[in-house]
């Protein structure tokens, strides 16, 4: 069901300028709406779909 969620999103892509490396990174960014609240979402080079705990905090009304 969130996967189904997560793939209706429009993601950006999002400039990687870090050095070569296998470990995954940022390539995407995607704005989740869930009422009147965003929770900013990102998508890793591996495909892996995440939520930062900044963005997460910020969502629950906790962070800055």
């Amino acid at each position: 069901m969130m996967d189904d969620i997560l793939n209706n999103l429009t993601w950006e892509p999002v400039g990687w300028s870090g050095e070569p490396s296998d470990l995954p990174h940022v390539t995407h960014r995607g704005i989740l709406r869930i009422g009147n609240q965003e929770l900013e979402c990102f998508q890793l080079s591996n495909g892996q779909r995440i939520f930062t705990e900044e963005s997460l905090m910020k969502f629950f009304g906790r962070g800055a």
